[in-house]
């Protein structure tokens, strides 16, 4: 229901008052409605238009079409709701009223509701046949319009041929106009004022606008064609005539129209809209307007994308993605599938439309979501290759088929690119999966580091894209190998099949970088990771891995020392690695060869282990197999420049703390000279003599196995040295002992410098407690080294009265046996000059006429000897 008004100066109107005022209205009229209407009816003639027009003149003037929405609903009536409404209003100048005087016009007005302009835009409305040129009678009731016929001048193709004939200049004009009506809509104030001669052009200028905006923004688009005084229109675009007045501080963008337009950054809206007309491309016009109250700009963008344009920029996508995530799809436009975007029909001129050829409102559906016109989906699909990942998944999580399948292959190109991204959620099917596999390769050769080439695998087997674990385990073997780091994270995420092939790749690369990068990266969790694999080809990492274990409780040293020389073992016809030819692991290849007796004491090869020549033995079995993390790792440290593949320097740190006999014995019968490979190894039988102190049964027995086991070497030197000191104090016959003596200095010459002087220390200890004869005879029997370090053992010792009387009955028989030994003899001598130990040797000697004779010898004339001789 269309209600008109016509107002206009009369003698006496429907009141019976005189002056301007509604002379005829449409029955039914609301209230209040009249006075809303009446603000926006005014004219006055261009200041330039004569004072006194001839009726010509008049009808030249221009005629003032003006359209504002209304801020409040109307009622329209039973049956119908309530709605908002607009004015559509006329004014035209009449010349003299009633009275005579000038001034008069007629402004009519139709009130309408929002449904009633669906699919029209209200400058259609220009030279309509429903306006009036004259006020109908007073008191005239004027009819209801059931109908709106639009007028036939401002059709789409004539305005298109009209700025086509502009040139460069009216497309240019277009794009800026269009930026400030875009800008003002999207403010929600803002006012354009158009300034020219010719009233037709800003008509045009207003139409070839609302045709560029959706028909929602249109119907809130107020203009005044025409206006005396555009500083206090209400309406946003109002246009005027060169000779109207302007205030300098006019709130609005003034354009002159009869001016060359400058030069201007548009926006995407503008310029896609400008393309359209230049190509009079009406169809992309309409599909615009297809999207109702949606932002321009956005959709523009996604037109622009629709079409192949690549320019599109991140931003916009951004914000088509958010469009397509609010949308539903349009129940009127199923997608067709073909490449040019089609309009729902042709359009007819305005003149053949009819009333029930309008569309409905567009832009929203019932529930308030956005609409996207179920063409925009095959275009999308399209352009998936032209897509970031947040638009190709927006139209996956939203879009029909034909849209989801190639923005899915997008998202995983994409979500392989950067593993940041998610994989799509919708599955891929086999074939596009097994083309993206060269996506797939190429992301593996780009990943930097490890965490990305974890996410590539993984957001490939989230799409089901094959890759190939040749590369995978290559990747990863030359990450590593550069020092990169987040092994252990990387192998967490990717998937469980692909696991063993990371490992193998870092195993690669862990072998292949430097020692220094190789412990940074063998953290405990990439250790607990490779804890079960074999290491024939990466023992520097397998030993590292090793050390670990035991430093971390989880392997006895034992099992990790077999496992660490069976690394090195040569294959038939090879080498052990790290080894010379002939080389027995002996102490020249130790570089710690004796120089040799001091007063016959041993000058051996290094303390095994770390432990202090001299150093009281002592400690339990158990202490040997609990390593602290901190020595195996210090240890482990002071070795770094092991060229064994790091496997000595593991080896020195796993037996820091001291050996037992079990665990030594285990070693020799799983080892047996293999334990040529590492000094260290060599040391543990000499560590473990030391510390028991040549005493008790494990002792002989580690002895024993020690022969049993190896074929030579100082390890089987360090255990004939044991023997023989734990067994000498059971020698049968000086004879016997003088052998096992003498074969103990050979041994000693360059044994362990723990174990040696312990060794003669021990074998002094035990001929001590052979009587004085048996010593004697074991001494004259001896070498001159050997006698050298047992008399320095015997005089180092703590020497008791039995002791010293011992001592000198050695030295006396001795001497008697023409054996003189100066350390001895020296000692005896000074001795016997003490008168509390002469009195005791002097009873002791007295009944023994060979040692008697041998004290006085010793004494010599000074002392007096058993009662007799000088003072």
């Amino acid at each position: 229901m269309v209600w008109q008004l016509h107002y206009t100066s009369a003698e006496s109107g429907p009141t019976g008052r005189a002056g301007f005022q509604f002379v005829a209205q449409s029955p039914g009229l609301p209230d209040g409605l009249a006075g809303a209407v009446a603000r926006h009816l005014t004219y006055r003639p261009p200041p330039g238009a004569p004072l006194s027009p001839s009726r010509g003149q008049i009808l030249a003037m221009p005629a003032a079409l003006g359209y504002t929405p209304l801020d409040h609903g109307l009622d329209h009536g039973p049956g119908r709701e309530p709605g908002r409404g607009a004015v559509l209003a006329r004014c035209v100048y009449l010349g003299r009223d009633y009275s005579g005087r000038y001034g008069n016009f007629l402004g009519h007005a139709v009130v309408l509701s929002e449904d009633d302009l669906v699919g029209l835009r209200p400058v259609e409305f220009w030279r309509a046949p429903l306006w009036s040129d004259a006020p109908a009678a007073p008191g005239t009731e004027l009819p209801e319009l059931a109908e709106l016929t639009p007028g036939t001048s401002v059709d789409p193709e004539s305005l298109g041929a009209w700025l086509a004939s502009g040139g460069e200049d009216a497309y240019r004009r277009l794009a800026l106009l269009l930026r400030t009506v875009h800008g003002a809509l999207t403010r929600g104030h803002g006012r354009l004022v158009l300034v020219t001669g010719d009233v037709e052009d800003v008509v045009r200028w207003i139409a070839v606008i609302s045709y560029s905006l959706p028909w929602t923004a249109s119907a809130r688009l107020s203009f005044l064609t025409y206006s005396a005084d555009p500083a206090s229109a209400p309406q946003m675009i109002v246009g005027t005539t060169p000779d109207v007045w302007l205030p300098s501080d006019i709130d609005a963008t003034v354009v002159e129209l009869d001016e060359a337009p400058p030069e201007a950054e548009t926006g995407r809206f503008a310029g896609t809209v400008v393309g359209f007309w230049r190509r009079m491309d009406l169809d992309g016009i309409d599909a615009l307007g297809e999207f109702g109250d949606e932002d321009p700009e956005t959709v523009a963008a996604l037109l622009a994308l629709c079409r192949g344009d690549g320019s599109v920029s991140a931003a916009e996508q951004s914000a088509v993605a958010g469009l397509i995530q609010a949308a539903s799809p349009s129940p009127e436009r199923p997608s067709t599938g073909q490449p040019s975007m089609e309009r729902p029909s042709a359009r007819p001129p305005a003149a053949e439309r009819l009333p029930t050829e309008r569309p409905s409102s567009p832009g929203r559906s019932p529930a308030g979501r956005a609409t996207v016109p179920g063409w925009v989906w095959a275009g999308l699909g399209r352009a998936a290759g032209l897509m970031g990942h947040e638009l190709a998944a927006a139209v996956c999580a939203a879009g029909p088929p034909e849209a989801v399948a190639p923005c899915a292959v997008r998202c995983a190109a994409l979500a392989m690119r950067d593993p940041s991204l998610p994989p799509p959620a919708r599955p891929l099917t086999v074939r596009d999966a097994r083309a993206l596999a060269p996506e797939a390769a190429a992301a593996l050769g780009a990943a930097r580091d490890l965490a990305a080439l974890a996410g590539v695998v993984r957001n490939a087997d989230a799409a089901g894209v094959p890759v190939d674990a040749t590369d995978v385990e290559r990747t990863v073997a030359e990450l590593v190998r550069a020092g990169g780091e987040g092994l252990a994270e990387a192998v967490g995420r990717v998937p469980h099949g692909l696991r063993e092939t990371v490992l193998a790749g870092a195993v690669t690369g862990l072998e292949g970088t430097s020692s220094r990068i190789r412990s940074r990266l063998l953290t405990p969790e990439v250790c607990a990771l490779l804890a079960v694999r074999d290491w024939p080809a990466a023992p520097r990492t397998g030993a590292e891995v090793l050390r670990w274990l035991v430093e971390s409780g989880r392997l006895g040293r034992v099992e990790a020392t077999i496992a660490l020389v069976r690394l090195a073992w040569p294959a038939p016809g090879e080498e052990p690695e790290g080894k010379a030819d002939g080389e027995t692991g002996g102490r020249e290849a130790a570089g710690e060869k004796a120089s040799g007796d001091t007063d016959g004491e041993a000058s051996g090869r290094g303390a095994a282990g770390g432990e202090k020549a001299g150093e009281p033995s002592g400690g339990t079995a158990e202490a040997a197999g609990k390593a602290t993390g901190k020595a195996i790792k210090e240890t482990a440290g002071e070795a770094s420049g092991d060229t064994d593949g790091g496997r000595d320097a593991v080896l020195a740190a796993i037996w820091r703390d001291p050996p037992d006999a079990a665990e030594c014995t285990l070693l020799l019968r799983t080892l047996g000279d293999a334990m040529n490979v590492s000094t260290h190894l060599l040391d543990l039988p000499a560590r473990v003599f030391h510390r028991a102190g040549l005493k008790g049964p494990e002792v002989e027995g580690l002895a024993e196995q020690v022969r049993r086991s190896m074929s030579g070497g100082y390890p089987v030197d360090d255990a004939e040295t044991a023997l023989i000191a734990s067994r000498l104090a059971g020698a049968p016959t000086p004879a016997e002992a003088a052998r096992a003596v003498d074969q103990l200095t050979e041994l000693t010459r360059e044994g362990d410098r723990n174990l040696a002087p312990l060794a003669r220390r021990t074998a002094a200890g035990a001929l001590a407690g052979r009587d004085p004869r048996f010593r004697t005879t074991v001494m004259k029997r001896t070498s001159e080294r050997t006698r050298r370090w047992l008399v320095s053992a015997w005089l180092a010792a703590r020497i008791d009265r039995d002791e010293q009387l011992a001592l000198l009955e050695i030295a006396i028989r001795l001497r008697s046996d023409g054996v003189v030994i100066a350390t001895l003899d020296e000692w005896a001598r000074s001795h016997v000059r003490n008168w509390s130990l002469f009195g005791s040797v002097e009873a002791r000697f007295k009944r023994d006429p060979e040692l008697a004779a041998g004290l006085r010898e010793l004494t010599g004339p000074r002392r007096r000897l058993f009662g007799r001789g000088e003072r």
